[in-house]
């Protein structure tokens, strides 16, 4: 299956073209997911998600719906490769729906 996305949905520039008129941002990703199935979570790439906002994105989200969860900086050195799958199984626990 091949699923289409984008690079995330929380952008200011989208407001007036893609999202309706008066939609507070903090619908945005349900909007989002009505129209695309599935998309990239950058911001982990800098940080750990909180564990309150993933089960928010969870409960906004048709169960179908995937996010592609940017592994963080700090995984993409060759020290840190070493423990990658400690880190990995880390993400899955947290990321689980």
């Amino acid at each position: 299956m091949i699923r289409i996305g984008c690079s995330g949905w929380n952008y200011a520039s989208w407001r007036a073209d893609f999202y309706p008129q008066g939609l507070p941002a903090s619908r945005w990703l349900e909007h989002y997911a009505s129209v695309f199935d599935t998309v990239e979570v950058n911001s982990t790439f800098y940080r750990l998600a909180r564990r309150d906002a993933v089960a928010r994105w969870v409960t906004q989200t048709p169960a179908e719906f995937r996010f592609a969860v940017k592994s963080s900086r700090t995984s993409r050195t060759s020290s840190a490769c070493a423990t990658c799958s400690r880190a990995c199984s880390g993400c899955t626990s947290h990321y689980s729906r």
